[in-house]
């Protein structure tokens, strides 16, 4: 068969006999051994060859893989040498699959599976061999299942092949004409090329929009500067000269460690990377607070500076202060006093806070953490210009003994403490019971019931089965 030019030789179903008897065995292998001495440029042997090779590669490193089974018997044996004297691999082994997708033959009633079907060929056409694996849905009538080879195409090295360009453009950096010093240099430049240029009424209308464009761009490139930019050369806000010597140091300090190996050393290298960490962060905080942009389905715009947060009702307004609470959170979930709750699956549950949407709901163990849990809060929420609304802020005491007034206060104004409070639609009481929300909620039942029965079930037109 020749395929793409090259000439191929198929061998297929070149199962060996049965018979123990040794001379039966090698009169086949001399068969198979004088078709291979044809003088043929590849060669694929394909079938079931009666051997079962296994997966210790000690010894047939360049003929057996790795992903074989785990027997091996003198079938196997003689399969693995005779490849070895031609220079062939068993391409079954190479590859990892479930059991299912390896075993080519499967008897349930004996409860016996093996792997003696191969495809058997050289090991410098294995690089096109993609995969080879065991089929279970074609039905063969027989107990050995389909095994399929996923061969390439015929990819031929390239000898002296030039690199591939990198994607790599140019770009103006434009953010620099924020400050008024760089904007008035940029208008004197474009000024001075505009008058410079002395054959304006010699263009057209086109002509003259094109040098135009030309003029401002050189100018912009001449005061801001041009970068490359490109997959790989993302320029990003928050990159500063401080973080890049911080890198630098830590960077200094990793090959200091892989000189010396010692424990000092180590420990000079995880505090410089610990200021990086820290460097990066803020310098990532700062540029969010000052700097946003706009991302749509096929783009991003460039980034604009963020003088003024959205309007009440605004379609942004709850996804952005959703994004505002969840920093809040994590913030505070690392300063505050978590309250322990108790044990869930031998693990201790502890937390601070209970959060839905723009209710939030604050735990401690004694009045002084609590007091310390809502300073934090109302630090964080300042921070991001927000505040806590006093006239919907309560305080309750959860105990069985007596209650005593607390003194909690957010930004000097005294907390209000109550006996019993509304948390998502649930009443919860001072004492820990449940007896006013069960009440509550049978007393919503039968006005409901009465609401009904008034308006509809009493009607002559509703049966009583209704």
């Amino acid at each position: 068969m020749v395929v793409r030019g090259r000439d191929w030789e198929l061998l297929r179903d070149v199962r060996p006999l049965r018979s123990k008897l040794p001379n039966q065995k090698e009169a086949f292998y001399e068969a198979l051994q004088r078709i291979l001495d044809g003088g043929r440029q590849e060669t694929l042997i394909l079938g079931d060859i009666n051997g079962r090779v296994g997966n210790n590669i000690l010894g047939y490193e360049k003929v057996l893989g790795r992903h074989g089974e785990v027997t091996r018997n003198d079938s196997g044996k003689r399969l693995l040498q005779f490849c070895i004297n031609n220079n062939l691999a068993v391409y079954n082994t190479f590859y990892p699959h479930k059991d299912i997708h390896k075993y080519t033959r499967e008897e349930p009633t004996l409860q016996q599976r093996s792997l003696i079907d191969y495809v058997v060929g050289s090991p410098d056409f294995r690089r096109r061999v993609r995969d080879v694996v065991v089929r279970r849905g074609p039905e063969i009538g027989s107990d050995h299942y389909l095994v399929v080879a996923v061969i390439c195409g015929n990819r031929r090295p390239q000898k002296n092949r030039k690199k591939r360009k990198k994607n790599v453009k140019e770009k103006i950096n434009v953010y620099k004409l924020k400050t008024q010093a760089q904007q008035d240099a940029y208008r004197d430049t474009v000024d001075g090329m505009i008058e410079e240029f002395q054959s304006w009424n010699d263009l057209d209308l086109e002509g003259t929009w094109a040098k135009f464009k030309e003029i401002l761009l050189a100018g912009a490139a001449e005061i801001c500067e041009r970068q490359n930019c490109g997959r790989r050369m993302k320029k990003t806000r928050w990159w500063s000269v401080e973080v890049q010597e911080a890198v630098q140091v830590k960077k200094a300090a990793w090959k200091v460690y892989l000189e010396a190996r010692t424990h000092e050393t180590y420990g000079l290298y995880k505090i410089a990377r610990r200021e990086v960490k820290r460097l990066v962060k803020e310098a990532k905080k700062k540029a969010w607070e000052e700097y946003g942009y706009v991302r749509t389905a096929n783009a991003s715009s460039g980034e604009f500076p963020i003088t003024m947060g959205v309007r009440q009702g605004d379609v942004l307004s709850p996804l952005i202060f959703i994004l505002v609470m969840d920093e809040v959170l994590k913030e505070c979930e690392t300063k505050c006093r978590a309250f322990h709750l108790g044990n869930w699956r031998l693990q201790p549950v502890r937390f601070s806070a209970l959060a839905f949407a723009d209710d939030v709901m604050l735990l401690a163990k004694s009045e002084e953490a609590l007091q310390h849990n809502l300073n934090i809060w109302d630090e964080e929420l300042r921070k991001r210009g927000l505040r806590i609304n006093l006239a919907k802020t309560k305080s309750m005491v959860i105990a069985r003994e007596e209650i005593k007034h607390q003194n909690l206060r957010v930004g000097g104004e005294l907390v209000e403490q109550v006996a019993e409070f509304k948390y998502l639609r649930a009443t919860m009481s001072q004492s820990g019971k449940i007896k006013n929300e069960l009440n509550a909620r049978i007393a919503a039942g039968s006005r409901l019931f009465y609401a009904l029965n008034r308006k509809f079930l009493s009607k002559d037109e509703v049966s009583p089965e209704t």
